[in-house]
């Protein structure tokens, strides 16, 4: 892999979308690169902190005012 993967690469590398080449093209580059090593973990706090959340309950009359 040349250059930095863009963030939607490694989104999809963090999601598990990516195998063969180009999920060990990622993971090698995360390995070696404290930048995106930072970016991954970055995302990987966010994930984690998003899924502890509770479900949001819409307001009883939601459906009448839409």
């Amino acid at each position: 892999m040349s250059g930095h993967p863009d963030p939607e690469l490694l989104t999809a590398y963090l999601d598990g979308e990516l195998d063969g080449v180009l999920g060990a093209g990622v993971a090698a580059h995360v390995d070696a690169c404290d930048g995106c090593a930072a970016a991954l973990a970055a995302e990987r706090a966010t994930v984690e902190l998003l899924r502890g959340l509770a479900a949001a309950e819409p307001p009883v009359d939601f459906l009448d005012r839409v």
